[in-house]
C-alpha cells in the first residue's frame, strides 16, 4: 500500500502537474507559492526520479554487504530488537522461534547443552545469539537457564519466568513449549494491531497529500480567474 501511495503521488507530480504548465505559462502572472513549489517538486522527480530509485537499490545493496561484517550486522540486528512499533513484535518473534526449537529438541531428549548450541544459529539475531551462548555456557557450569534469559533482557519477562516455572518442575520442554505458543500467538495479534494502525495512517497521509496538491491547484487556478476578471 505505501509503494501504491508513492507511485500515485509519483504520476501526479510527473504526469498529471505538467498538464497545467502551459496554461500557468499563457497566464503569464506569478503564481502562488504553494503552487510554486508543486511545479518544482514535479520537475525534481520528474528529472531525478530514476536517480533516486537508482540510489535507493545501491543503499539496499550497500546494507546487504555491510551486514557481512560481524560488528554491522550486530548493530543491525540491536536496532531491530529496539524499532519503534515493530521492535516488541521482533522480540516476541525470536522468543517464540528460540522456545520453539529449544522445546522440541528437549522433548525428544535432546540434552539440554546440546539443544542449546543447536538452537543458537536458529535464532537469526546475533545480539540474541550472544544471549544463547552465554546462556550455554551458564547451564554448563550447572547455573539455570532462565536467570541467565531474563538478565539478557531481549526476550519477553514472561519466558524467563516461563522457563524457570519448567527448571523447577522439571518440565523444562513442555514449557518451553507453550511458550512458544504464547509468544507465536502474541506476536500475531501484534503485527495484526500494528498493520491495522499503519494502513489507516497511510491512507490519511495519502489523502492528505493529494488534498495539498489539489489546493494548490485550485489555489493558482483561482488567481487566474482573478487576473483574467
Amino acid at each position: 500500500m505505501l509503494l501504491a501511495a508513492v507511485g500515485a503521488i509519483a504520476v501526479i507530480l510527473t504526469q498529471v502537474l505538467p498538464q497545467f504548465v502551459p496554461l500557468f505559462a499563457e497566464a503569464g502572472s506569478a503564481l502562488p507559492t504553494s503552487t510554486r513549489l508543486l511545479l518544482a517538486a514535479g520537475d525534481f522527480v520528474g528529472s531525478y526520479g530514476l536517480l533516486l530509485l537508482l540510489g535507493l537499490a545501491g543503499l539496499v545493496a550497500v546494507i546487504q554487504a555491510a551486514r557481512r561484517n560481524t560488528g554491522v550486522a550486530t548493530l543491525i540486528d540491536r536496532l531491530r530488537l529496539n524499532m519503534p512499533l515493530f521492535g516488541s513484535v521482533h522480540r516476541e518473534i525470536l522468543a517464540g522461534r528460540f522456545t520453539r526449537t529449544l522445546g522440541t529438541l528437549l522433548a525428544n531428549g535432546v540434552p539440554l547443552i546440546t539443544a542449546l548450541r543447536i538452537t543458537r544459529p536458529v535464532v537469526q539475531n546475533r545480539v540474541a545469539m550472544r544471549m544463547v551462548e552465554a546462556a550455554t555456557e551458564a547451564s554448563t557450569r550447572g547455573a539455570g537457564l532462565s536467570g541467565t534469559i531474563a538478565a539478557a533482557g531481549i526476550f519477553p519477562l514472561r519466558t524467563g519466568q516461563l522457563l524457570r516455572l519448567g527448571e523447577e518442575n522439571g518440565e523444562l520442554g513442555a514449557m518451553a513449549l507453550r511458550a512458544a505458543d504464547i509468544h507465536e500467538e502474541r506476536a500475531r495479534q501484534m503485527m495484526q494491531r500494528r498493520l491495522a494502525m499503519l494502513v489507516p495512517g497511510i491512507t490519511i497521509a495519502l489523502g492528505g497529500v493529494i488534498a495539498g496538491i489539489v489546493a494548490a491547484l485550485l489555489n493558482a487556478m483561482l488567481s487566474l480567474n482573478d487576473l483574467v476578471g
